[in-house]
């Protein structure tokens, strides 16, 4: 439902009253606020402000980059996204007089919400792969970054090889199958959009002859990096997931900030398990293997390099990997527990650690990721923490390490792994991830996966400093700010609370909702009824709230009793009834989507919503009553409250 929708309805449904509201001793003038709360029986939304993840498009493995107008005048405004398998599309073969490949879906959106084709090879895609090129078939988890200093785009992507004795020995000819071919693609276009074009000496140095940094010619027919063929490995190297990474440090002074990538050693003939390295990058298209690392291996909380083995970087016999992920029985009949941890501490990770993703904050390093493998229920997002861009990096114990994963009780959002960050606009940050279609299912082959984008944020903690905590949801949440126009104004806010648990008010507003039992104790607590007040030091303009519930089933309330808007002036849009200075929102529902009275459960990121016409405001007042749960007495838990507002 668009906003004009909204609007009609004010003009037509404004009333006045008279009303006994929320924590008030005496009877406030106030006038009913026409407001939209959620989602119509036919489905419609409030589209200007909020979405709610319906997986509206299938695939995986995708990344997502924002393209401002600034950086670009003709394809600035948009997210593009960037996808390895479109409707079970991977790639397509175009016979006839122009035979070639293309391949990896480009799509591009103003919301994250709403997606359109717009790549510009063939039917949406993005990448032209010739007939005689190295890459013979796949084109998996690409990722693009913009590169400053050319003014180009680069797409890194995972390919299969054609057969050659010089990338696939001979004793390893099909043992491995595809996965002894993998190597990654580097593709070079002007455009977000494409034409992109695998990268060459000619089309990246201008010059079909001249050597990388490393002294070797790049054609279409090699791929430009390759670790047993380039550095002369006794073993295979297998490469998929590439996730590129500008820091923002010039470690060497050349006026370049440094460039990295980070990818996925893959099992094959010669490895049983799927590890994550990272190495620092000379150009865009040329490794230093000097810095590669290994960063982590599934089962073990971290990896170290050994500085003088005799062994080389890119030889996993270069590691000492540290304290094992055992089974708890065995965990705890070890005499001696040094080296090892629990699995119910850390989780299963089976043999699987991929899908690479680096974030730096405060100077800290956190290098996302996902165990157990796609389709897998456990298949989620995870974070290892480190002080330097290849390590080493420390996995926190499995409740706060994965911040984008199902809880015990939020079952219908599972599978989530794979993933990308996105900048919201105004410091929000949003984590796309790829959620099974049919929650309750490993076998994704016949039902396929979504995309789903939750945000994300940082929380301070006793043990890890600031780490990552976020969804997933399947409710209705607020789009990002760059798109509506409106931040989140509560935090500006002082609040007060009567009948709180001392302390906990500042959970009203820190701008985090708790969707994991480590967090638990973040909530605010009232005994018994509540009435929170937001309190703004100048008039602030605002358009929607969201409350969200609390992460625990037998502490949430079941509907909001009243929000009182204290208005700082008369809104232009108010032409009907008669004017008080304050409006009211009353027995607004929380969905019954988000919860399970039977099971006693909930699935966690729901809030009671409401959006409605502008109204400037000086104080907000929300009184809260009901609980689902008669378990826990009356205590009541709010887990943040999020009011939508034009920020200075």
């Amino acid at each position: 439902m668009k906003k004009r929708l909204i609007a009609l309805c004010a003009l037509l449904c404004v009333l006045c009253c008279l009303a006994s509201c929320g924590g008030n001793t005496q009877s406030t003038d106030v006038f009913r606020l026409s407001h939209f709360n959620g989602i119509a029986e036919n489905g419609a939304m409030d589209s200007a402000y909020f979405y709610r993840n319906d997986f509206r498009v299938s695939g995986g493995d995708a990344q997502v980059i924002y393209v401002s107008e600034e950086q670009d005048e003709t394809y600035g405004g948009y997210y593009y996204m960037y996808m390895s398998m479109c409707d079970g599309v991977e790639m397509e073969i175009f016979y006839g007089e122009d035979e070639h490949r293309s391949a990896i879906s480009c799509f591009r959106s103003k919301d994250l919400n709403d997606w359109e084709r717009v790549g510009a090879v063939d039917n949406g895609f993005c990448v032209r792969f010739e007939m005689d090129e190295w890459c013979t078939e796949t084109a998996w988890a690409p990722e693009v970054i913009y590169n400053p200093y050319d003014e180009k785009y680069y797409l890194y992507c995972a390919s299969v090889a054609n057969p050659n004795p010089m990338w696939t020995p001979v004793e390893y000819p099909t043992a491995g199958g595809i996965f002894d071919r993998f190597y990654l693609a580097i593709c070079v276009s002007d455009t977000p959009v494409g034409p992109f074009k695998l990268c060459t000496s000619e089309n990246y140095y201008g010059d079909a002859t001249q050597v990388n940094p490393n002294g070797k010619v790049i054609t279409n027919q090699n791929p430009p990096i390759n670790p047993r063929f380039d550095l002369n490995l006794d073993h295979l190297f297998g490469i998929i997931d590439p996730h590129p990474f500008f820091d923002d440090v010039d470690s060497d002074g050349d006026g370049k900030n440094d460039f990295y990538l980070y990818f996925v050693r893959h099992q094959s003939s010669d490895s049983l398990f799927n590890s994550i390295w990272g190495m620092k990058m000379k150009d865009m298209i040329t490794p230093d293997y000097d810095t590669a690392r290994c960063l982590t291996v599934p089962n073990y909380r971290t990896v170290e390099y050994i500085e003088d083995s005799s062994f080389k970087p890119m030889d996993i016999k270069s590691y000492k990997m540290i304290d094992e992920f055992i089974n708890t029985d065995k965990y705890m009949e070890l005499e001696d527990k040094t080296g090892y941890v629990s699995k119910a501490d850390y989780g299963e990770e089976y043999n699987i650690n991929e899908a690479p993703f680096m974030y730096k904050d405060g100077g800290r390093y956190y290098l996302t990721y996902s165990p157990q493998g796609v389709g897998a229920i456990g298949y989620q997002v995870r974070q290892a923490i480190g002080d330097s861009p290849l390590g080493m990096f420390d996995k926190p114990t499995l409740d706060p390490a994965t911040f984008m994963g199902a809880a015990d009780t939020n079952t219908e959002m599972l599978g989530t792994g794979h993933h990308c960050f996105i900048d919201g606009g105004n410091g929000e940050l949003f984590c796309m991830h790829w959620p099974n279609m049919e929650p309750m299912t490993d076998w994704i082959n016949q039902t396929g996966r979504g995309c789903a984008v939750d945000r994300v944020h940082f929380i301070d903690d006793a043990t890890y400093g600031r780490i990552l905590t976020g969804g997933p949801t399947n409710s209705l949440q607020a789009k990002p700010s760059r798109y509506t126009g409106r931040v989140n104004v509560a935090p500006k806010a002082t609040v007060t609370a009567t009948n709180a648990v001392a302390g906990t008010e500042k959970y009203l507003n820190d701008e985090v909702v708790v969707f994991r039992s480590y967090f638990a104790d973040k909530e605010f607590c009232a005994n018994g009824k509540t009435t929170v007040t937001l309190s703004f030091s100048k008039p602030t303009e605002v358009s929607a709230i969201l409350i969200y519930n609390s992460f625990g089933y037998n502490y949430a309330f079941d509907s909001i009793d009243s929000i009182l808007f204290y208005l700082a002036k008369k809104p232009a849009w108010f032409t009907v009834g008669n004017y008080a200075s304050v409006a009211g929102i009353f027995d607004l529902p929380f969905s019954r989507d988000y919860f399970n009275v039977a099971e006693r459960y909930m699935d966690q990121g729901g809030a009671a919503v409401a959006s409605f016409n502008d109204i400037k405001v000086n104080k907000i007042e929300i009184t809260v009553s009901k609980k689902l749960s008669d378990l826990n007495g009356s205590e009541i838990r709010i887990s943040d409250i999020v009011v939508l507002g034009k920020g200075e």
